[in-house]
């Protein structure tokens, strides 16, 4: 009886989607790219390491928080700049062209979202849901392999950008 109780298991973990064995987030068709929509450009580095990246959208009404298309770019340097006046640092608020997408997802009822198997580096996570809302760019650093005490769940709030 273990042992067939052990084979159902193995079996319903290798049916299971890759990397996403806890998390409601549906994978983005690899045509649909960022919703632009307000008219604020929202950026900020989370400070310390993730594990993984995995968090929740938070929006005024939960209702809203279903459908936000979330995405982890890799070349995220161009979000932490020193604005100074005339610009000395050629500071932008696009993408260098370089950079790819290097998974996407949307969520679902509850906001949430997960991406395992992303490799070590620093990343960004861009977060959008189109008309009205101002999409957000977060600059973090993941480490998988990391045995240090790391962060837990990343909370992106998106804002109203009319």
């Amino acid at each position: 009886m273990k042992v067939l109780a052990t084979a159902l298991v193995l079996i319903t973990l290798a049916l299971l989607p890759p990397g996403k064995p806890d998390c409601k987030c549906v994978q983005a068709a690899s045509d649909e790219t960022t919703r632009w929509g307000g008219n604020e450009w929202v950026a900020y580095k989370e400070d310390g390491v993730y594990r993984r990246i995995q968090g929740n959208v938070e929006m005024p009404l939960p209702e809203l928080e279903e459908d936000v298309l979330v995405e982890v770019f890799d070349l995220p340097d161009y979000l932490i700049c020193d604005w100074e006046d005339k610009n000395p640092n050629n500071c932008t608020t696009t993408p260098p062209k370089e950079q790819r997408r290097v998974a996407a997802c949307k969520t679902e009822k509850a906001g949430e979202f997960c991406f395992n198997d992303i490799p070590a580096g620093e990343y960004e996570l861009r977060v959008s849901k189109g008309p009205g809302w101002s999409p957000t760019h977060v600059h973090i650093t993941v480490d998988p392999n990391n045995a240090k005490p790391l962060k837990g769940k990343i909370m992106v709030k998106l804002n109203l950008g009319f």
